[in-house]
């Protein structure tokens, strides 16, 4: 009967010291990924988005031509007409859009069937390019 709890305590020290091996194998090794920085997060653009989206819930806000009127209703950052959507989406099939060349900001605007609300917001950043990646 000793043999067996001597065999049984080599055996959970064993199975014990293998765990800390691993352990340590796990924090000691390189990571071969990392994380993307998330440009848009550390950039003004949110604040820019929310200005924007303000503007959707006005009750001066037009059923037609709401990027002409979003164009003309904010002083900063500029924006202009920008081109229309490539995308074949569904979701972005009636839109329009406005940029900002200053701040590389783009900005897709859709009407919705919500109650709630008129208009949606997709928004990014452009790096390359006329349109944003969800766009492609």
């Amino acid at each position: 009967m000793n043999y067996l709890y001597a065999a049984l305590g080599i055996a959970m020290i064993s199975g014990i010291s293998i765990m800390f091996r691993i352990n340590n194998l796990m924090n000691n090794r390189v990571n071969l990924s990392s994380f993307i920085e998330d440009k848009y997060i550390n950039s003004n653009i949110p604040k820019y988005d929310k200005q924007i989206i303000k503007k959707f819930y006005l009750p001066s806000v037009p059923d037609n031509n709401i990027c002409a009127y979003i164009i003309d209703s904010i002083t900063f950052p500029e924006y202009k007409v920008g081109v229309d959507t490539s995308s074949e989406n569904d979701r972005l099939l009636l839109s329009c859009s406005i940029v900002s060349p200053s701040v590389k900001h783009r900005v897709v605007i859709d009407k919705t069937d919500e109650k709630s609300k008129k208009y949606k917001l997709f928004s990014c950043l452009i790096d390359e390019g006329l349109y944003c990646k969800f766009e492609k």
